[in-house]
C-alpha cells in the first residue's frame, strides 16, 4: 500500500491505532514500523501517551516536508483512546514579479552580427595584434563583443513574473486560445447547436494539440541536457512548476557586504592562528617542467566546443553565442591565448572573481553567512586558459607520478566510489582477522579559500619542477586577484583576494591537491593508513578490541601531526566535522570499553553512525540507515515525477528516471555487494516502481519482462555485479585509482604458476578469506570471484579502452537473470 502511496504527489495524513507500542523503541515490531516510515520519507508526529493504559497507539503519519500545527491530544473519556487533534497546512505561493534588464538574445540578426564581427580588423586579421601586449589584446576582445552586442540587442527593461507559467504555451496556442474563447462567444449568443458542436470540437482538438505541443517541447529540453545534471534538473524544477530560488527577488536575510565581512574574518582568523608556525619544509624532486606549449587552433576550437555553456557578468558575450561563432573568432582568439601562455601572464581583467553565497545543503540555517559556500564566477576566456595549463600540467605529474596515490578528489578514474571501495575492503580484511577499525574523518575549514600564494609556488617550484614561463604563468594566475560579493540585490565593492583559489575555476582543484600533496605520506610516517578526497581527510587503523586504547592514542597524535602541518601551511581542521568510528561485528564491538576510552581521551566522541562521502556508514556495515535513506529520497522523486508524467514521452520519462533514481542507485553500489537479500529488496522495491512508472504499467501490471526488454535494466544483483566487474576492468587496463589495481592480480603473475594452462584463461588470484563477510563483501575477494565468473571470451578481451566490453557484460549479465538475455 505505501509502495502505491508513494508515487501520489498529494499531501498523505495516515491516522488511526496501529495497536503497536510506539514509546518503547526497542521493540522489533517498532524497530521495523520505524524503519518502514523513514523509507517512504514519513513522519510520525504523536510523541504522547494515547491510550488510558499509558501506551503511544494512535499515529498521524505525514510525509517528511509537512508539519503540523496546533497538536492536542485530549485525555481518554468514553473511549480508552484520547482524541488527538492537529492542524495540517496547506500552503500556495502567491505570482510574484521582478524587474530586470535582459537583451532578447532569441531577436539578434544572426547574419548581420557575423557581417558586423568579420569588419573588426582584429579579428579579420589577428596579425595586427603582435605589437599588442596581453592586456591590450583582451581589452580588444572585450570592448569588441561588448560594443557589437550593445549595437544589436540593447539592454531593454522588462517585468518578469515569476510563477509556475507553462514555458511551452507559445504563440500558436495563444492564437488557438483566442479562437476557442471567440466560438464559445457566438456560441453563447446564438444558443445554436451547430455552434455549440464547433465549439467543442475545437476546445479538444485545441487540448490534443496543447498535449503534443508540451510534450515535445519538454523532450527537446531533457534531451539536450541529458548530459548536464545541472540543467537536467533545472528543466525538472520547471515541468514541475516548481519555484526555483532567485536571488535577485528572494530578499536574503543578510547582505553581500555582510557575507564579505564574514568571509574576510574566517580567513583573516586562519591567518592568525597560525602566523607564528614554522616555515614549511619542502621536499626536492628532479622532475621539471619549465614551458606551457602553445595551443593550436583546432585544440583550441575542440576546448571550446566541449566546455559547459556558462556565463557570466564578467563576459563580454555569452558563452552559446561565442561557441555559435567560434570558426569566425578562432584566429583571434587563438592569438590571444597564444600570447598569454608566451609571455606567461594573465590579465588583471581575467583575474577577477564574483562570489555567489550558495547554502552548503538544504536544511542548514540561511540566516547565517558561515553556513554559504563561495562559488566564484570567472571568465570563460580565463577558464579556456586554465583549461590549457591544466591540461599540461596534468600531464607532466601523471607521466612523472607526482601526484599522491591516496588522493581520489579531482582525478580521472578516481572517484568517492573506489575511495570507499578499498576503505571497506581494508575493513572487512580487518573484521577477518578479529580485529577493528578506527576511523577518523577530518575536514579543512575554508580549505580553497585560506591557501598561500608563495607557499603553493615554493611547494611547484622545489618539490614538483616548475620553473621558466609555466611557473611564471602561475604566478600570475595567483597575484593581484579580486572579488566581489552578488548576494540577492545586494553587491559588495570589488576587493583584493591575496589567499586561496577561486572556488569554481578550473586550475584551483588541481593546485590544492598539489598544495596538500604531503598529507598522505605524512598519514603514512604515523603508520596510520590513509585516504583523501579533496579536502576530506580520513585516517584509520586496525587493531583488537584489547589494544582500543593504544589505537586512540595513535590517532590522537596524528592529529596533532596534523594540526601542524596545517597550521605551518596556513590551513586549519574543522574540528566542529571531526568525527570518530568504531567497525567491526557486533561481537568484537561488544568488547570495546568505551567508558575506559572516554576517561583517557576526552575529547574523542564517537559516533554510531557516520555520512562519508555522500554514504552513511554504520559501526557493522549493515548499510540500513543508507538503505533508508536512499528508498526515501527516490520515492520522494518518483513522487514529483508522477504529477507531470502526462506531459512527457517515455524516451523523456526513461531520461529522468536514470537521471534522479537509477542513477542514485547506482551511486556506490558496488559497496552493497554481499548484503542480505532481505536489506537489498526495499531499493528493489524502488526499481521497479520506477519501471511501472516509466512505462505506464498498472498496479498490478508484469514489470518484469518490462524491465529486461524494453529498459534493458538488470535487476539489483546484477547491477551490483556489473558495476564490480567494470571497476576490475578498468583496473586491468591500468585506469582505476593505484589503490585498487594492487587488488586485482592475475594467475600469470604467479611465479610458480606461470607455466600452466590455467594462466591462458585470464583468471585473477582470489586471496583466501577466514570469514563470510570478507569472502563475500571484500573488494580484493568478490572483485576477483566475479571476474572468474565471467565467460572466456570477457576475461580474455582485448585489452583496449573500448564500449564493447561493458556492451558484452551487460548481455552476460542479462543471461544469469533467469529470464532470459535482453537485446542490446
Amino acid at each position: 500500500m505505501l509502495e502505491q502511496f508513494a508515487l501520489y504527489n498529494t499531501q498523505l495524513v495516515i491516522t488511526g491505532d496501529i495497536n503497536l507500542h510506539l514509546e518503547d523503541p526497542t521493540l522489533p515490531a517498532t524497530v521495523q514500523f520505524q524503519a518502514m516510515i523513514e523509507q517512504f520519507g514519513l513522519t510520525q508526529h504523536v510523541a504522547e501517551s494515547t491510550h488510558r493504559s499509558d501506551g503511544w497507539l494512535d499515529v498521524i503519519l505525514t510525509r517528511d516536508d509537512c508539519s503540523l500545527v496546533d497538536l492536542c491530544i485530549h485525555p481518554p473519556t468514553i473511549s480508552d483512546h484520547g482524541l488527538v487533534v492537529a492542524t495540517i497546512p496547506f500552503l500556495h505561493d502567491a505570482p510574484s514579479y521582478l524587474a530586470r534588464q535582459i537583451r532578447g538574445w532569441r531577436n539578434l540578426d544572426r547574419d548581420a552580427f557575423r557581417s558586423a564581427l568579420l569588419e573588426v580588423p582584429a579579428i579579420a586579421d589577428p596579425s595586427i595584434l603582435a605589437d599588442f601586449s596581453v592586456a591590450d589584446i583582451f581589452a580588444t576582445y572585450e570592448t569588441t563583443m561588448g560594443d557589437l552586442i550593445n549595437k544589436f540587442l540593447p539592454l531593454r527593461p522588462a517585468r518578469i513574473r515569476r510563477s509556475a507559467l507553462s514555458p511551452w504555451f507559445d504563440m500558436e496556442c495563444r492564437t488557438l486560445r483566442r479562437q476557442a474563447r471567440r466560438l464559445e462567444r457566438l456560441y453563447r449568443r446564438t444558443r445554436l447547436p451547430v455552434d455549440r458542436s464547433t465549439w467543442v470540437h475545437f476546445v479538444r482538438d485545441m487540448h490534443r494539440r496543447y498535449r503534443d505541443k508540451e510534450r515535445s517541447y519538454w523532450e527537446a529540453k531533457i534531451t539536450s541536457n541529458a548530459k548536464d545534471s545541472k540543467r537536467l534538473w533545472a528543466t525538472f524544477d520547471a515541468i514541475l512548476g516548481r519555484r526555483r530560488a532567485d536571488p535577485q527577488c528572494d530578499a536574503p536575510s543578510f547582505s553581500a557586504d555582510d557575507f564579505l565581512a564574514s568571509f574576510k574574518k574566517k580567513i583573516a582568523d586562519i591567518r592568525q592562528d597560525t602566523a607564528h608556525s614554522t616555515p614549511p619544509v619542502f621536499h626536492p624532486t628532479d622532475c621539471k617542467l619549465s614551458t606551457m606549449n602553445a595551443v593550436t587552433s583546432s585544440e583550441l576550437r575542440c576546448i571550446i566546443l566541449t566546455s559547459p555553456p556558462k556565463s557570466c557578468e564578467l563576459d563580454p558575450i555569452p558563452t552559446f553565442l561565442l561557441q555559435e561563432f567560434v570558426d569566425d573568432l578562432l584566429p583571434f582568439l587563438n592569438a590571444l591565448c597564444n600570447r598569454s601562455i608566451q609571455d606567461g601572464v594573465l590579465p588583471l581583467s581575467q583575474k577577477r572573481s564574483i562570489l555567489v553565497p550558495v547554502l552548503k545543503r538544504s536544511g542548514l540555517d540561511s540566516t547565517d553567512p558561515l553556513n554559504f559556500r563561495p562559488i566564484a564566477n570567472v571568465s570563460f576566456m580565463s577558464k579556456i586558459i586554465e583549461k590549457i595549463a591544466a591540461y599540461q600540467l596534468t600531464v607532466y605529474l601523471e607521466t612523472n607520478k607526482l601526484l599522491p596515490e591516496c588522493q581520489s578528489g579531482f582525478r580521472r578514474g578516481h572517484s568517492t566510489e573506489t575511495l570507499l571501495l578499498h576503505l571497506l575492503s581494508d575493513i572487512y580484511g580487518a573484521v577477518d582477522s578479529s580485529q577493528l577499525t578506527l576511523l577518523a574523518l577530518f575536514d579543512v575549514s575554508a580549505a580553497f579559500d585560506t591557501v598561500d600564494h608563495e607557499i603553493l609556488l615554493k611547494r611547484l617550484e622545489i618539490s614538483f619542477g616548475l620553473s621558466g614561463n609555466f611557473l611564471s604563468w602561475v604566478g600570475s594566475f595567483l597575484s593581484e586577484r579580486s572579488l566581489c560579493v552578488v548576494h540577492g540585490p545586494s553587491r559588495s565593492a570589488w576587493v583584493p583576494a591575496p589567499y586561496g583559489l577561486p572556488q569554481g575555476s578550473v586550475l584551483g582543484p588541481l593546485l590544492y591537491i598539489i598544495y596538500t600533496s604531503e598529507i598522505g605520506p605524512l598519514l603514512s610516517a604515523t603508520s596510520v593508513l590513509g585516504h583523501l578526497y579533496a579536502d576530506d581527510i580520513q585516517a584509520y587503523l586496525h587493531c583488537p578490541a584489547s589494544n582500543a586504547t593504544s589505537a586512540v592514542l595513535a590517532i590522537s597524535k596524528t592529529l596533532d601531526v596534523l594540526e601542524t602541518w596545517m597550521s605551518t601551511n596556513r590551513l586549519r581542521l574543522n574540528p566542529s566535522k571531526t568525527q570518530f568510528i568504531w567497525f567491526g561485528t557486533r561481537q568484537q564491538l561488544a568488547k570495546l570499553d568505551l567508558s575506559a576510552i572516554a576517561a583517557d581521551f576526552p575529547h574523542f566522541i564517537f559516533s554510531p553512525v557516520v555520512r562519508d562521502l555522500g554514504v552513511t556508514l554504520d559501526q557493522e556495515l549493515t548499510f540500513a540507515p543508507h538503505i533508508h535513506r536512499l528508498c526515501r529520497d527516490s520515492y520522494y522523486q518518483l513522487r514529483q515525477l508522477r504529477t507531470v508524467i502526462r506531459s512527457l514521452t517515455s524516451e523523456s520519462t526513461a531520461t529522468l528516471i536514470h537521471a534522479f533514481i537509477t542513477a542514485r542507485l547506482d551511486y556506490c553500489s558496488s559497496l552493497y555487494a554481499g548484503l542480505p537479500v532481505g536489506r537489498l529488496r526495499c531499493l528493489d522495491r524502488v526499481l521497479r516502481t520506477a519501471a511501472r512508472l516509466s512505462g505506464r504499467i498498472p498496479k498490478f501490471g508484469h514489470v518484469s519482462r518490462y524491465m529486461l526488454d524494453v529498459l534493458h535494466w538488470l535487476p539489483l544483483q546484477q547491477r551490483i555485479s556489473y558495476r564490480i566487474i567494470s571497476l576490475v576492468w578498468r583496473s586491468l587496463l591500468g585506469l582505476a585509482p593505484a589503490y585498487l589495481r594492487d587488488l586485482c592480480h592475475t594467475t600469470m603473475e604467479i611465479p610458480g604458476r606461470r607455466s600452466l594452462r590455467s594462466t591462458e584463461q585470464g583468471l585473477l588470484l582470489v586471496p583466501f578469506a577466514h570469514t563470510a563477510i570478507m569472502q563475500n563483501r571484500a573488494f580484493s575477494v568478490v572483485g576477483p570471484s566475479l571476474w572468474n565468473g565471467i565467460s572466456l571470451a570477457l576475461r580474455l578481451f582485448p585489452r583496449i579502452v573500448s564500449n564493447s566490453f561493458y556492451a558484452h557484460l551487460k548481455t552476460f549479465l542479462f543471461g544469469r537473470t533467469g529470464i532470459g538475455s535482453a537485446p542490446e
